[in-house]
């Protein structure tokens, strides 16, 4: 579970700038202030993004959840996201 102070400590580790940052987050942001949303938009700056479906849900939860919350709903509960640092060009 995230709150305010573990984004914060987060931020301060990807501060040294990985070349690679995988996020692995549910395909429906629930968290109280979209807190998910808004640390993958800081996260994914200036970088590639990627993202891959994970864990699909079954035929049923899918029916359910697209007549509760409309057509547009994710048929994977899950996603993976890989960010990678773009080349910068340097002395151009």
């Amino acid at each position: 579970m995230l709150d305010e102070e573990s984004v914060g400590v987060i931020q301060n580790e990807l501060r040294r700038e990985p070349a690679i940052i995988w996020f692995c987050r549910r395909a429906r942001d629930t968290s109280g202030d979209h807190l998910i949303t808004r640390l993958e938009r800081e996260l994914s700056l200036d970088r590639e993004v990627l993202r891959y479906d994970f864990l699909p849900y079954d035929s049923v939860q899918l029916r359910i959840i697209r007549w509760l919350r409309g057509p547009e709903q994710p048929a994977y509960s899950y996603e993976l996201v890989e960010m990678n640092q773009r080349f910068r060009r340097v002395g151009v």
